[in-house]
């Protein structure tokens, strides 16, 4: 919280019609400052509000209405962000269990029958080479010409 008093009424002066009468604050919620301004404008005190973002501007609100409007649209979208990573997550979980089930499997078939076919160790070899390529990175696509495009 980098702003004074002083700063926060000149940030006001420059917004609004009226005077400035008093300046509270900050109140700080989720790491940002929240500044109260109140402005008595034809004989009425209106109340006015400066956020102080982290990492931020400051930004001026001339209602209450404003800024919790703007306090709503940035924890909607810090939640879609959330709930992106959580699938992410859960979806990387659920390949990587199907990966090592799959291989653990072809394995034990490989290590239990003497007699393995070239089409069972051909597709070991294709998991192992395309679960190893998706984890790390490195997916190469075919294209529709045959050539790969290096594109995920």
């Amino acid at each position: 919280m980098s702003l004074t008093e002083t700063e926060v009424k000149t940030l006001a002066v420059g917004k609004e019609a009226g005077s400035i009468e008093g300046v509270w604050g900050p109140n700080t919620l989720s790491g940002d400052a929240i500044w109260e301004v109140w402005v008595l404008d034809e004989g009425e005190f209106k109340t006015r509000f400066v956020l102080e973002q982290v990492g931020g501007p400051p930004l001026y609100f001339s209602g209450f209405e404003q800024l919790c409007m703007h306090l709503h649209q940035r924890l909607e979208s810090s939640r879609k962000e959330r709930l992106d990573t959580y699938v992410k997550l859960a979806t990387l979980g659920v390949a990587a269990f199907v990966f090592i089930a799959t291989v653990s499997t072809l394995l034990y078939l490989v290590v239990r029958s003497a007699d393995v076919p070239s089409l069972l160790l051909t597709a070991i070899l294709g998991v192992v080479a395309s679960g190893s390529a998706l984890f790390f990175g490195q997916w190469i696509g075919w294209g529709p010409s045959g050539s790969t495009s290096g594109q995920r």
